[in-house]
C-alpha cells in the first residue's frame, strides 16, 4: 500500500485538500469491495446478513490501523482528518447502498 512509501518519494501534489479526496475515494472502494465479498461468500451466515455494517466497521478500522502504521513509517504522518476522509468514504458507500435499496423497494411497492 502507498501508505509504506516514505515521504521524500511520493509525487508532490499542490492542490489543497486533494489527499483527503483520495483517502475519501480509496476508502470508498475498499467499502464496496469488501461489502460485496462479505455478501457473496457463503462460510459465515452472519457475515453475509450483516454485510454492510460489518464493511463499514472492518474499513474504518483498517484506516485507523493504516494511519498508526503511518507513525512508523519515515517522512509520513498520521492524521486524524485522514481518519475521518477514511471513514467518510466508507460511510458514503453504505448511504448509497441504503438509499439504492430503498428506491428499488419504493419502485417495486
Amino acid at each position: 500500500m502507498s501508505s509504506s512509501i516514505p515521504s521524500d518519494k511520493l509525487p508532490a501534489v499542490r492542490v489543497l485538500g486533494f489527499d483527503k479526496l483520495v483517502h475519501f475515494g480509496i476508502y470508498l472502494v475498499l467499502c464496496l469491495l469488501l461489502h460485496r465479498s462479505f455478501r457473496n461468500q457463503s462460510r459465515s451466515p452472519f457475515l453475509r446478513e450483516h454485510s454492510l455494517i460489518m464493511s463499514i466497521i472492518v474499513s474504518i478500522l483498517y484506516g485507523a490501523t493504516d494511519e498508526f502504521h503511518q507513525l512508523y513509517v519515515p517522512g509520513r504522518s498520521s492524521s486524524v482528518y485522514d481518519l475521518f476522509a477514511n471513514a467518510l468514504g466508507g460511510l458514503s458507500y453504505s448511504a448509497y447502498w441504503h438509499f439504492r435499496g430503498r428506491k428499488r423497494v419504493e419502485k417495486v411497492g
